[in-house]
């Protein structure tokens, strides 16, 4: 029963902290954040601890909002993972590192809360939600896209979430992060998804700089085209290491640089492409860079795992060993038209370029690929 108050109590601190003013709509940090934080925390701690006195139970409408119940949290401490741990608000475990934060957001989704408590995902630190306004714009836009354009789900699922779930190690938990928009969790309802930016359909707020789930305890971290959007690559392949369990791996699809799509998004695309810059070159001590969360370069997968730096990068990653670089994606996703309203490929002949692309890709991949599917394994 202590347990499952934790549990109303962190729900209920991110209701008020998301709906009371104790969110800086920007970034992280500053005196009046602080105090509007504090006090969110301090309304909702006295309201449970009045409903306590009172000797009134909240289990119904915990059941209601985020799923929980006595019978099924039970089940989950014995089924999924070992002990489930849910900390108290200011203590953080001390098998997570310094500086992770999380915010557990779980409406509706009770199984993935349970695979989050059973990672040991860490408590909220003690401090206010950056909220990038212009990225949750960003991914609405991409959610009302997706809805509107039958062409582009089917394409995302066959091309980018097949190739993801065929090689994930079966069993254990599996973590998205830069789950952005969500779309990985319609298909893959037990994949715990992550973001650092909130959204009402994410399972958590999570840096992938700084993961705050326990060593050894995670069977899969999942990506698509998030590599290329962190301040430090670098950084977030040490932590997924840590994370992952012997023999779990890392299941990235990223951008990747070929003479034609080079061209594609250096001049038809609006991220940048910049092959001067050196990620697999982590300086720790200079701090991590300011930006925005879709501020990226689409050729950092390809500095760090493209033939001239490879080495480079895997020999500072020894718990890492690459399995898999299958380059991918041509003609179906470019006559879509992506994200943007244009669509030059008729449904009804999709399955007949997907398939010329299939059969002839081992004439293009190397010279036009667009996309490439990394997967990288921790030693046992």
């Amino acid at each position: 029963m202590r347990v499952v108050r934790d549990v109303i109590w962190i729900v209920d601190i991110h209701k008020t902290i998301a709906h009371r003013g104790g969110v800086d709509r920007r970034r992280s940090g500053g005196e009046k954040e602080r105090e509007n934080y504090n006090e969110a925390v301090a309304s909702c701690a006295k309201r449970t601890a009045r409903s306590r006195r009172a000797g009134r139970t909240r289990r119904d409408a915990c059941c209601g909002r985020s799923g929980l119940g006595r019978s099924n949290f039970g089940g989950w401490r014995n089924g999924i993972h070992g002990e489930i741990s849910v900390s108290k608000f200011v203590r953080v475990k001390a098998s997570a590192p310094r500086g992770s934060t999380a915010l557990v957001t779980c409406r509706n989704h009770s199984e993935s809360f349970a695979c989050c408590c059973a990672a040991g995902l860490s408590t909220i630190k003690k401090r206010t939600v950056a909220i990038d306004t212009q990225a949750q714009e960003q991914l609405l836009r991409h959610r009302r896209v997706w809805e509107q354009k039958p062409i582009l789900r089917r394409i995302y699922n066959d091309e980018f979430f097949a190739r993801l779930l065929a090689t994930r190690k079966p069993n254990g938990i599996s973590v998205e992060v830069g789950a952005g928009p969500g779309f990985f969790k319609q298909i893959a309802p037990d994949v715990v998804s992550t973001d650092l930016i909130w959204c009402s359909w994410l399972d958590a707020v999570v840096d992938a700089q700084q993961l705050p789930f326990r060593t050894g305890s995670v069977s899969n971290v999942f990506g698509l085209d998030m590599l290329h959007h962190l301040a430090r690559p670098m950084s977030f392949l040490g932590e997924v290491s840590r994370v992952l369990v012997p023999g779990g791996r890392l299941i990235l699809v990223e951008p990747w640089i070929t003479p034609f799509s080079y061209f594609i998004f250096r001049f038809l695309h609006q991220e940048r492409c910049d092959l001067s810059e050196t990620p697999w070159r982590d300086n720790q001590t200079s701090g991590t860079p300011a930006k925005m969360a879709f501020d990226g370069n689409q050729a950092i997968p390809y500095l760090l795992f493209g033939k001239n730096h490879q080495a480079e990068t895997l020999a500072a990653l020894p718990g890492l060993k690459l399995v898999t670089l299958d380059r991918f994606c041509l003609l179906a996703y470019l006559l879509s038209g992506g994200f943007k309203p244009i669509n030059l490929l008729p449904e009804f002949l999709y399955p007949a370029v997907s398939k010329f692309e299939r059969i002839t890709s081992p004439l293009w991949r190397s010279l036009a690929a667009l996309r490439v599917l990394l997967v990288l394994e921790k030693s046992a």
